[in-house]
């Protein structure tokens, strides 16, 4: 997104692609069942569809992604995204084993919120397994960033500030799937587990 915006001259046109089947994990609507490795339950990816129509509106006035706004009446506009298991899994009932290169994954929490004009001193916060592993100013805007260090256990992001001397609790999420040292049925499935964040404390 941010790259798209930022072109010069700009593009006249873009296009969110999906590859043509939903077991490729790129997708951001409401899947055909298609078996374990995309479903609606554990791998729906609707959460990004806030922050794809936040670049739509920025895109169609020719805005770079500081120029992103929260949608849909929210004030903040966010999404965390994460595999369901640790790399370094074996995937013991695999029958085709791990993917070749699989080595080069990262055990990450990704995320991404967009940030409007009148919050100030706001600051995106990641734990994993109960451990902060990133805390991070962001700005009005795009904002995003992987925190590295995931381990089992609950994936939680969340977006504060600080307000007379406190913290208050802007936007959060706890994934609906806990991340596992080995994936589910033993079978690796790298498709990203997708959650929205939502305004007030702990959901």
């Amino acid at each position: 997104m941010e790259q798209i915006l930022g072109m010069s001259p700009k593009a006249e046109f873009a296009e969110t692609i999906a590859w043509n089947d939903a077991g490729e994990s790129h997708y951001i609507g409401t899947l055909h069942k298609q078996g374990g490795f995309a479903n609606n339950d554990e791998y729906r990816h609707t959460a990004w569809q806030p922050l794809v129509k936040s670049f739509n509106v920025a895109f169609k006035a020719g805005l770079p992604a500081s120029g992103m706004r929260p949608v849909n009446g929210d004030d903040v506009t966010g999404a965390l995204w994460h595999r369901a298991f640790l790399k370094s899994s074996l995937c013991a009932s695999d029958p085709w084993g791990k993917p070749n290169n699989s080595g080069w994954a990262k055990d990450t929490i990704n995320w991404a919120v967009v940030m409007p004009d009148n919050i100030s001193g706001a600051r995106v916060q990641v734990y994993s397994g109960g451990n902060q592993i990133y805390s991070g100013p962001v700005q009005p805007g795009l904002n995003y960033g992987s925190a590295e260090n995931m381990v089992a256990g609950p994936q939680y992001v969340e977006v504060v500030r600080n307000v007379n001397g406190g913290t208050e609790q802007l936007y959060s999420k706890t994934s609906h799937v806990a991340v596992t040292a080995n994936p589910k049925d033993n079978i690796c499935n790298y498709n990203y587990v997708v959650d929205i964040l939502l305004k007030g404390g702990p959901n």
